[in-house]
């Protein structure tokens, strides 16, 4: 993960999600963007928080947003570097069981 996330700070979660979302899957419905932004709030357990503000979300918080982001482009490979950087052991435990989801559900290794 970067340091910076590259996440836009004026917008809440969610619409920082969907606005990827939208540039990947451009032809989805309404409804089939909200049931895959919602099934990537829960794998990332962020669900019940995407209306917040990102300048409100915690490291943790924002570096599994990230993932998230990541996880809507349905990416063919995804390269980490130094992952764990300023995460206390419960969230650096959290991020590996996100990277573990990820792999199952996505074709893309993580290098």
């Amino acid at each position: 993960m970067l340091d910076t996330t590259g996440l836009f700070a004026t917008l809440n979660a969610w619409d920082n999600i969907e606005f990827y979302d939208r540039i990947y899957h451009p032809d989805s419905s309404a409804a089939e963007r909200k049931a895959r932004i919602s099934g990537v709030f829960k794998e990332i357990s962020l669900d019940g928080k995407e209306k917040q503000y990102v300048t409100k979300y915690s490291k943790g918080m924002k570096q599994r947003l990230t993932i998230g982001r990541t996880m809507v482009t349905k990416p063919r490979f995804i390269i980490l570097d130094e992952p764990y950087l300023g995460l206390d052991f419960e969230g650096a435990n959290f991020f590996l069981q996100i990277i573990s989801l990820t792999l199952d559900n996505l074709a893309a290794p993580f290098c």
